[in-house]
Parts: C-alpha cells; sequence; structure tokens
C-alpha cells in the first residue's frame, strides 16, 4: 500500500533535526517533535509537560507567553532557549496560533540560528580591530578602540587588556558597564594572588588562546567563579598577544551567554589574535604609515577605503566635499550610498567581481550627490592584500564633474537634435546600442520602432513652418512620456527603442502609439490633428543585426503602413505582424460587441448530487454576432481576460447576469442562483469590487461568485481581505478550476469561501487514474472538514457521478446533465429529464 503523501509530510517534519516544532498551551510543552529535542539536546520525553519558564534564558519569557495569550501569529529572532547541557541556543522563533476549536493551542516552531549569530558577532568584533588597525597610531588608543568594539557586542558585556610586565600586571584599556569594569581592577589583583595557574597567565605562557565555556561547570575558573557568576557572566575567553616576541597582553571578553566561546569560532578568535599581533609588531611602520594618513586627508583627491564586504573604514574630506554627506554619514556605510541610476546591477557586479580576483579596477563611474545631483569620477580602485589574502580596496579618484560638463555640450551639438532636444539619428543610433550592451535581461525582447508623421506637408501649409516646428517639439514630449529612449530621424520621422518580455507587451506599445495620437495636439492655442504611420522591427534571437539595421526595417514597415492609410502599422516580420494583427482584430471584436452588446451569456444548470436538484445555473460568455454568428470564448477570452476592456466587460456581465436574473424570477417565481466568473486582479484593485457593492440585496442573494483558484497564491492577503467585503455584504464566493494553483492545500482554509469547484482535468481523469480519484476524494473530504462545500465541473458520464455521489461531493455539472443553453431554452427545460439521468 503506497504512503499516503500527508504522511510523508508528517514524517520529514518529525524526523527534521534542523527545524523544531512544539505544542504548548502558554504554560508549558504538550508535545514535540524531534527536531525541537534534538536542538536543545533532550529526549522527546523530556519535553512533554516541560514548563516554558525553564525553557526560556533570557527575558524573553514574558513577551512569548504575551503573543501566545493574544491569539496572534508572530516571529521573534535571537531568542534564547536552555539547553539541556547547560548552554544557551539562540533560536529564530514562529508561533503560531492554531483554530479556536483546539482550546487555544499554540505551536512554538524554532530554528537554530546559534552559529550565524555568534559568528556573525566576531566578524564584527574582528571587523573592529581592522578599523582600529587603520585609525590608530599608538597602543593605548588602538586598544581603546578594540575594546570598545567588544564591548558593543551585544553578547559581550565587559572586555579589558592586562598588560603582564614581570610580577606587575596592570590594566591598559577596558569597555563595559561600570559595575564590570570594576570588577576588572579586582579579577588583575585576583590573579596576581592566585598565581600561575589562572586562565589569563595560563594563555601568556604558553600563546594559545583560552577559552571558558561554561563558568558553571570549568574548574579552571574555580577561584573565580563565585564573582564571575555574581557579575552575570557565564562564558570567557583569554586571546594572549605579543610585543617584542614576547606574550604581554590579554585581551579579556566575558558574555552573560554559556558557551557564546566554544570551540567554533576558534578560526576568527586566531584572526583577532594575527591580527592585533601584526598592529603591534608594525607599530613603527604604522606611524610612519599614519603621514601619509594626514597626506591623504588633505588631497582634494577623493580617497575612500572599504573592507572586503564593501563597508567604508575611512574616507577623507575631499569625499565628503564631493558627495555632499558628512563623514559620519559615511562611515560604515557601503559605496552604494553614491549609487545612481545610470547602470544596472550586473555592472556593479562586473566591478566587485574584478576586484575579489586581485585585478585594479579603473574607470569613469556617475555617483548622486545627498541633494540627489550627479558627480563623476574617474575612479582607480585598489586591491590591498595581506599574507596573500585581500583586506580592504582603496580607492583613490579624480573628481571629472567640470571635464564631463564641457564633454558634454559638445556631444549635445553633436548627438542631438536642436529643435526638439531628441536625439538625433546618431545619437539614437550610439545610444541605443550603447543601452542594449549594458541591459542583458533574461527574457527581455527589443526592437525599434519608427513613427511617421502622416501628411505632414499638409500640416506645413495650413499653419505654417513655425507652427509645424512648434507640433514636432510638442510630439517630441509626447513620445518621451512613453519611454526615456527616443529619437528625431528625420523631418517628420521619429524613432523610439522598445523593450518588451512578450508579444503582448509590444501590442500594448503600438496600442498606445496609436491612441497617443488618438486626440488633436494643442498648439499655439490652435487644436492641430495629427495622425501617424508606425512601423516596428524586432531584433531576433540569434542574428546580430544592430540598430541601424533595425532602423532600415522598421522604416520598410512604416512605408508599408502608410500605403495602407492614417493611423495604421506593419511589423517588419510577417509572421508577429500577423499575429498582432489578429490580436488587434480580437481587441476591435470586443470592443465592438461591448459597445453594441453582443455579448450574451449561456446558462449550464448545476445540480446538487443527492436528489438531482437543479439550485444554480453558471454563466458562460458567447458573442452574438450578427455577420459572424455564435462565437465561442476560445476566440477571444484570453485577449479579454488581459486586456483593460476587462473592467467594463465584468460591469456588462453583472449587469446583463442580473437582468437573467430578472427574468427566471418572472417565470419560475423564485430566485435561482447564477454564478459569474470575476477576475480577482478587478476585485484587488476595487473595480469591480464597486460595481458588486452597489446591488441591490435580491440580486445579491442570487449572484454566485465564481473565482479563479490560481491567483490566490499571488496576495492572499489582499485577496482575502476583498473576500471578507463581499461576504458581509452577502455574496456567496466560490473558488473556480480549485486544484490547479500553486498551493490550494496550504491556503483554502484562510480564506472566507462557501464552495470551491474541482478543476475539470481531475473530473477526465479520475476514471482512469486511481492517484487522481484519490486526490478527488481527499479534497471532497478535506472541504467537509473546512465546512465548504464542493462542486465537480465536466461530468461527462454516469459512472463519474455515481463516483463522485459516493465520494460525498455536494454539487455536480457537466454534458452528462446539460451543455451551456441560451436563456429561452433554460426556461423551457424539464428538470425530469435530468432526474433520470441520476437513477442508479
Amino acid at each position: 500500500m503506497e504512503v499516503g503523501y500527508k504522511d510523508v509530510v508528517l514524517r520529514f517534519i518529525e524526523e527534521n533535526n534542523h527545524v523544531g516544532i512544539a505544542l504548548t498551551d502558554g504554560r508549558e510543552i504538550i508535545k514535540a517533535t524531534s527536531g525541537f529535542a534534538n536542538i536543545l539536546g533532550y529526549r522527546k520525553e523530556e519535553l512533554e509537560h516541560f514548563s516554558l519558564d525553564k525553557l526560556f534564558f533570557g527575558d524573553a519569557f514574558k513577551e512569548i507567553v504575551e503573543a501566545i495569550r493574544l491569539k496572534e501569529g508572530s516571529v521573534f529572532d535571537g531568542v534564547e532557549l536552555s539547553a539541556s547541557d547547560g548552554s544557551v541556543k539562540l533560536v529564530k522563533l514562529y508561533i503560531e496560533k492554531l483554530d479556536e476549536r483546539l482550546n487555544g493551542l499554540s505551536v512554538l516552531n524554532i530554528v537554530d540560528t546559534t552559529k550565524e549569530i555568534v559568528f556573525n558577532s566576531f566578524y564584527r568584533m574582528l571587523s573592529g580591530v581592522n578599523r582600529a588597525i587603520i585609525k590608530s597610531s599608538d597602543l593605548e588608543s588602538f586598544f581603546s578602540t578594540v575594546c570598545n568594539n567588544f564591548a558593543r557586542t551585544k553578547y559581550v558585556d565587559l572586555a579589558w587588556v592586562l598588560k603582564l610586565d614581570g610580577d606587575r600586571a596592570e590594566i591598559v584599556a577596558y569597555s563595559g558597564i561600570s559595575k564590570h569594569v570594576e570588577y576588572a581592577v579586582k579579577a588583575v589583583e585576583n590573579s596576581l594572588k592566585v598565581g600561575r595557574q589562572a586562565p589569563i597567565y595560563l594563555s601568556l605562557q604558553d600563546g594559545k588562546i583560552k577559552i571558558i565555556k561554561d563558568v558553571k561547570k570549568d574548574d579552571k575558573i574555580k577561584p573565580f567563579r563565585e564573582e564571575l557568576l555574581k557579575q552575570g557572566f557565564r562564558s570567557a575567553c583569554y586571546i594572549p598577544v605579543k610585543e617584542d616576541e614576547a606574550y604581554k597582553y590579554s585581551v579579556c571578553l566575558y558574555s552573560p551567554i554559556p558557551y557564546f566561546f566554544d570551540d567554533y569560532i576558534m578560526p576568527v578568535l586566531l584572526e583577532i589574535q594575527e591580527d592585533i599581533n601584526f598592529f603591534i609588531s608594525n607599530l613603527n611602520e604604522l606611524i610612519f604609515k599614519n603621514i601619509f594618513y594626514t597626506g591623504m586627508q588633505s588631497t582634494p583627491d577623493w580617497v575612500l577605503v572599504t573592507d572586503t564586504e564593501g563597508v567604508i573604514v575611512y574616507a577623507n574630506e575631499a569625499v565628503s566635499k564631493i558627495s555632499g554627506y558628512a563623514l559620519n554619514e559615511i562611515l560604515g556605510r557601503k559605496p552604494s550610498i553614491f549609487k545612481s541610476d545610470k547602470y544596472d546591477s550586473e555592472f556593479y557586479r562586473s566591478l566587485w567581481d574584478t576586484l575579489l580576483l586581485g585585478r585594479v579596477y579603473k574607470g569613469i563611474i556617475v555617483n548622486k550627490k545627498k541633494d540627489g545631483g550627479y558627480f563623476q569620477l574617474y575612479h582607480t580602485i585598489v586591491p590591498v592584500k595581506h599574507n596573500g589574502k585581500i583586506t580592504h580596496f582603496v580607492a583613490i579618484s579624480k573628481d571629472l564633474s567640470r571635464e564631463i560638463y564641457l564633454e558634454e555640450q559638445v556631444r549635445k551639438f553633436k548627438y542631438y537634435d536642436q529643435l526638439t532636444g531628441l536625439l538625433n539619428a546618431e545619437g539614437f543610433i550610439r545610444e541605443s546600442e550603447r543601452i542594449l550592451e549594458n541591459i542583458k535581461v533574461e527574457g527581455l525582447n527589443y526592437g525599434v520602432m519608427v513613427i511617421d508623421i502622416y501628411d505632414f506637408n499638409k500640416i506645413n501649409k495650413i499653419y505654417g513652418v513655425y507652427t509645424a516646428d512648434r507640433v514636432l517639439v510638442e510630439i517630441g514630449k509626447k513620445l518621451l512620456s512613453k519611454s526615456k529612449f527616443v529619437g528625431r530621424l528625420g523631418d517628420d520621422e521619429f524613432a523610439m527603442l522598445v523593450m518588451f518580455e512578450d508579444r503582448n507587451k509590444l501590442e500594448n506599445v503600438i496600442q498606445d502609439m496609436l491612441l497617443l495620437f488618438k486626440e488633436p495636439l494643442t498648439v499655439d492655442n490652435q487644436e492641430i490633428d495629427v495622425g501617424v504611420n508606425i512601423g516596428v522591427a524586432v531584433h531576433k534571437e540569434g542574428e546580430k543585426d544592430g540598430v541601424r539595421s533595425l532602423i532600415s526595417n522598421a522604416n520598410t514597415a512604416v512605408n508599408t503602413a502608410k500605403k495602407m492609410g492614417r493611423g495604421t502599422f506593419r511589423v517588419f516580420d510577417e509572421s508577429l505582424n500577423q499575429l498582432i494583427q489578429k490580436d488587434f482584430e480580437t481587441q476591435r471584436l470586443i470592443a465592438e460587441s461591448l459597445e453594441k452588446e453582443y455579448f450574451i451569456f449561456h446558462l449550464q444548470p448545476i445540480l446538487k448530487t443527492s436528489t438531482c436538484e437543479v439550485v444554480e445555473y453558471e454563466s458562460l460568455v458567447r458573442i452574438s454576432h450578427p455577420k459572424r454568428g455564435l462565437i465561442f470564448p476560445g476566440e477571444f477570452i484570453e485577449f479579454l481576460e488581459r486586456s483593460y476592456y476587462l473592467s467594463d466587460f465584468e460591469r456588462y456581465m453583472v449587469g446583463k447576469i442580473t437582468d437573467y436574473i430578472d427574468t427566471i424570477k418572472e417565470r419560475k417565481g423564485l430566485c435561482v442562483h447564477v454564478g459569474v466568473n470575476l477576475s480577482m486582479e478587478n476585485l484587488s484593485s476595487g473595480r469591480s469590487l464597486e460595481t458588486l457593492l452597489s446591488l441591490k440585496p435580491e440580486y445579491i442573494q442570487c449572484l454566485r461568485l465564481e473565482i479563479t483558484e490560481r491567483v490566490f497564491s499571488d496576495d492572499i492577503e489582499r485577496a482575502k481581505e476583498r473576500l471578507i467585503s463581499l461576504k458581509e455584504k452577502g455574496f456567496k464566493v466560490m473558488v473556480d478550476d480549485f486544484g490547479t494553483g500553486y498551493s490550494s492545500l496550504s491556503y483554502i482554509h484562510k480564506l472566507p469561501v462557501d464552495a470551491i469547484k474541482i478543476d475539470i482535468s481531475f473530473i477526465r481523469n479520475m476514471m482512469v487514474d486511481e492517484r487522481v480519484r484519490e486526490i478527488v476524494r481527499e479534497i471532497v473530504r478535506m472541504s467537509k472538514t473546512l465546512d465548504i462545500e464542493t462542486v465537480a465541473e465536466g461530468v461527462e458520464t454516469k459512472e463519474q457521478f455515481k463516483l463522485l455521489r459516493q465520494f460525498g461531493c455536494d454539487y455536480v455539472q457537466g454534458y452528462y446533465f446539460s451543455k451551456p443553453k441560451p436563456l429561452g431554452d433554460i426556461l423551457m427545460m424539464k428538470e425530469e429529464e435530468l432526474y433520470e439521468k441520476c437513477k442508479d
């Protein structure tokens, strides 16, 4: 027998050692998974009825309990949990409130982030050491800066440095809470009394880092244990460092978290030790470098230093002067603070790849000032290595803004049209090729659109040259409102670089251009009618046609369009042209059908499975065209659903269906429910929602709203909000095509729906595929558990109907009972014929 998918999921959750789940009533743990127990080092049985106040190490307990009490889902980072061995685990905690019917129980979901948090803390300390090396000019200020940086780390309460000179010990630097500093002074005195067995001395004797994982358990700290615990210290670390080839200093760190200092962070501690040793051994050299530091501060050139993570650790005054940022706004940030909108992410990724390979980068980059203005730098960025490893990047850059400005004036004269301010032909080609070279996005297509002013000579003759020139200027402004990449190729011809994801997007661009010139232009208080023809050439994958070639092809296409009359377009690629022309014909069909009310709706009965009583009809759209006859949705529905006509259509549909409801009520004397399919996008934006909420109560009672299931996963919370508005008004809501979406089972219980329609693909295959049959059975069973009704669509055989009735499916519809019919045929239908189909 196959294992059910739910069993597999449950087994995975139970056996997963990286994620822990526990059930709690807010006071104690009721049940926990193996992962929960393993993270904390317990056996599962030990955690049953385990008190929550014993589970939490820090002060988060009250806040957690409050979150459980408020019955809200919550997320907490860095929560401190007590492990069975006395260590503390730093976890990410998710709290989810279960259904009220489960007596207020909550689920605690934990992910062990201890190592991630601890490593981040120590790498910040390491970064602080590196910054101190760059800034410090003497040993005292260096150790003071190091201690301050260490003490700012969340889990380090005290940092101090001991210097040992023979039998004389003194504190060189310290940082932390005042009471802890007092402890440091006592610790020095006690260390001298205890002698050479103290961990500080042991670290200095052999030059090895000493770690006290847990003050309560480590005997090496026994003479100091009581005082350490009194201070709240549970873990300690001693890092010995050299001066003149002898270990004379010990950097002492104390944490309130047991096992905060552990063996796995030893590589980072060793790197900290190495960097401090480096500073001390190279102090004279560093003093000499300080001379250069003073020089860098005074130079008018831009000097900026970052670490390998891109964090700025040094910037001279010129950086502040050029960028407009104060130095305290720059340090600790990343160079992206100066990032302009001139480059895509690929440009910056390439720059960093060059530097990380150890290569010098040279080039001009446009940056943005604090006030939004631009400045341009010629950068020389040098990777700096230590012991063969890159540690920093130094940028020494020259401000080119003035030189670039002068070049820009020359460029404008050479590459820009003096009348409109647009790029001229050469400028358009040059700029477009530059853009296409720098912008490489997966799935993005491009082409050139040529817009020719229809019979422009006529405008010249009627209005004169001056006004005709003003017309060209206004046309340029209109085109720039649609795209940044516009040029003027000739007297009455413009070009636009178009980028699009698919044919539909290209159609939208063409449509926008045609609509742009639908209304007359107002020039010098005169309304001037301007028509256009459009030619488009699209780059084909694999071909090396440049922008100049695309312009030539687009010109060929526009010349063909001009022969077809004003307001026409042509695409150079004939197969693509035919597809786009067909879509435009479909658009005209939809517009005409809305205007002249050619849209009609056929109704298909929905029957109650147990009684075969007709309880509802689904409305299905058709076009009744005076010339083409009855047109089925396969020819227009896909285009309609993605067009801007959808809102108008849905308003029309709701009006028509309410008319149908009135007719049925008049003939049969009762309210018959009719289902309508609606766009969740229009509901979410409020366009269709307003129409529905304005309906009279008698129509709300009879309408059933069907919303396609696949759209819910896009924005579940927005969908829920809109559906609640509809439910509160009295509408019944049904999920259509259930089972075809991304994660039906995971979100359907969150939505306020009355019924779901099992997708036709499941009904068709359930008689031949046992797995599909079990899915249908499970959907019905699950729906009953959630108090949601089920409708099976596409029932075509008696065998399908009998199996669905056996499963307990509430309602059925399909060709076995009746195909969709016009309203008149529905009114004439005899329901006795349907009863016969239900007999065994």
